[in-house]
């Protein structure tokens, strides 16, 4: 033990001295600015004290104004496990983030070990803590683009905000050291170690709902097995028992719908047969009318959508900037940059198939009484949220008790899930968009909720613009187009007014959330939609009917403009702002 404590602490001062000289080789690398103010910053006497260990001894041996106790009650346990060669100190040392490959390109992120964390805690039967301490630094007047990341074990004296009264003092104490060439913004500091999540009184909530729902999923697959077995003690013939064994679900359900006898409850017991949801799930039947090609574009759309996310939600954990910029410089990569239509893509096929269904109810059944149409919301509402509330459930009370790990503190935010107890009725009545009012904060309890809470406003407010098309189409494509123009008005009045780029990346990203998730701005695409359902409806088997009469070339002569026009406009949508992204990165 000996042997391996030395190698360890003669190791520790070069490791803990990169901690910190990997942000001037960052920038001089990017920025071409290691000039003579910053060489003396590789002399071997500040090699030797710009260190995350020297941070703790002097601050020591300064013996700064301290009036926090419990930030002196941190600092000296910190100094000791820095100078003592124990099973401890080691361990403190090994599970703590040390800089890894490509520092130069500006590797900011050292990830500690979680799995020794938890080993010291065990060996020392003490509360250490996997902790993550986030700070922006600032290297000749240049701030790096991403803020340096550490994870790490901390000591019990150090939780409980502990640390954030040794934060701002090792701000001081490097400015002051290095004559402001390497700077921390103090309130740009931030620290949080994890904890016991216990089940709050949410958590209860989703266990007991989801335990219900599984219930009555067992019950009903159950019932769905035994049933043969019923009728035949309730003296059906043996043939026709033998029939319903081995007969397929659609005419088991045939059988049942014949036979009233069975209580309301076992109905509803047998809607969640695993043989029958799971049937319905796999079924690549499709209803008649309906317009098939819709299928192909939301699936483009859906894939568009979760690659933009994956790469978004990657950019914070990317510690090679010099890559992402290589990325971020490539014309393909406007395809994830610049993703933004993709849910507007969404928005134009929901109204298109919500206008479409409802015009041939419409003309079937003529125009709906108020029952009807309360039955009309209530159908939509009920087959919309029983999804979208497990999903609430899990990844708002639950998801938390299911994480382990180094980047745990990044997923499980403590934000959100404040958001899902304080204001989870707004989700269950989809104005979570809304309702707070925070349109400067990206906070919410369920990621893209806001996208679910829009989508059913406009669903709302859908029958107005389809009955008046209905009834006065003129009147209707005039009102629609009048909506249309206001709210494309109104999106660019904001726009100027606030000083706001095309994008979330170009601009004034602060208030750009005031377009992105009200719906007032995000219903243009939708009712561009509804007008294209409508048309659709009007003149869709017409222009077919007369497609099918023409031969191959003449097909080619009619479709081959309306191609061209729609890829360029598309490419000029996705691929329009390559140039102004370029110039954003040039200029950091």
């Amino acid at each position: 033990m000996t042997s391996i404590s030395m190698n360890v602490f003669n190791q520790r001062n070069i490791v803990l001295v990169l901690m910190t000289l990997n942000a001037v080789l960052a920038v001089a690398a990017s920025e071409n600015s290691l000039n003579n103010s910053l060489l003396h910053l590789l002399d071997n006497e500040y090699l030797k004290t710009i260190t995350f260990l020297a941070k703790f001894k002097v601050l020591g041996g300064r013996n700064p104004d301290i009036d926090d106790k419990r930030t002196e009650m941190c600092l000296t346990k910190l100094q000791s496990l820095m100078n003592e060669r124990t099973p401890e100190s080691i361990g403190f040392m090994d599970a703590a983030g040390k800089p890894g490959p490509g520092i130069i390109s500006g590797n900011l992120i050292w990830m500690g070990n979680y799995e020794m964390c938890e080993t010291l805690r065990n060996l020392t039967k003490e509360n250490y803590r996997n902790c993550k301490v986030t700070a922006s630094i600032s290297v000749a007047g240049v701030t790096l683009p991403n803020p340096v990341k550490w994870t790490g074990c901390l000591p019990p004296q150090c939780l409980n905000g502990n640390l954030d009264g040794v934060l701002p003092q090792f701000s001081d104490w490097v400015s002051h050291k290095t004559n402001g060439s390497i700077s921390f913004n103090p309130e740009e500091w931030s620290s949080e170690c994890s904890s016991d999540i216990k089940l709050d009184t949410g958590a209860y909530v989703a266990i007991t709902i989801l335990s219900i729902i599984g219930i009555l999923v067992a019950a009903g697959t159950l019932w769905h097995l035994i049933q043969p077995i019923i009728l035949s003690l309730k003296e059906v013939d043996d043939n026709e028992a033998l029939e319903l064994l081995q007969c397929s679900n659609a005419k088991r359900q045939r059988k049942q719908d014949k036979s009233k006898s069975d209580p309301l409850m076992i109905k509803i017991i047998s809607c969640f047969a695993l043989q029958r949801t799971i049937g319905e799930l796999v079924s690549t039947e499709t209803k008649p009318g309906l317009v098939l090609c819709v299928n192909g574009i939301r699936v483009i759309s859906k894939n568009w959508i979760i690659l933009a996310h994956c790469v978004f939600y990657m950019f914070n954990e990317i510690s090679d900037f010099s890559y992402l910029s290589k990325l971020m410089k490539r014309r393909s990569f406007s395809m994830v940059v610049n993703a933004y239509p993709c849910v507007d893509s969404f928005f134009v096929l929901s109204g298109f198939i919500v206008t479409y269904v409802l015009l041939r109810k419409l003309r079937t059944h003529g125009i709906f009484t108020p029952v009807q149409w309360v039955v009309f919301y209530l159908h939509r509402y009920i087959r919309l949220t029983a999804p979208y509330l497990v999903m609430l459930l899990v990844d708002g009370f639950l998801y938390r008790q299911m994480v382990e790990g180094t980047l745990q503190l990044d997923i499980n935010r403590a934000s959100s899930h404040e958001m899902c107890k304080e204001y989870w009725y707004t989700y269950i009545l989809y104005v979570n968009n809304i309702v707070p009012w925070t349109p400067k904060h990206n906070t919410s309890c369920f990621g893209g909720s806001w996208f679910i809470a829009n989508y059913f406003q406009f669903f709302i407010v859908t029958p107005i613009f389809v009955v008046l098309l209905y009834k006065k189409p003129m009147l209707g494509v005039m009102v629609t187009i009048g909506a249309v123009t206001s709210s494309c008005v109104l999106a660019a009045s904001l726009t100027a007014y606030l000083n706001l780029g095309p994008t979330m990346l170009l601009g004034n990203a602060g208030n750009y959330l005031l377009l992105y998730r009200v719906p007032w701005i995000r219903v243009t695409a939708f009712l561009i939609g509804v007008l294209g359902g409508w048309f659709y409806w009007v003149f869709g088997d017409t222009m077919t009917d007369k497609m099918r009469t023409l031969n191959a070339w003449k097909k080619f002569v009619c479709a081959a403009p309306i191609w061209v026009g729609t890829v360029a406009t598309q490419y000029a949508v996705v691929f329009g702002l390559y140039q102004d992204m370029l110039n954003a990165i040039e200029k950091g």
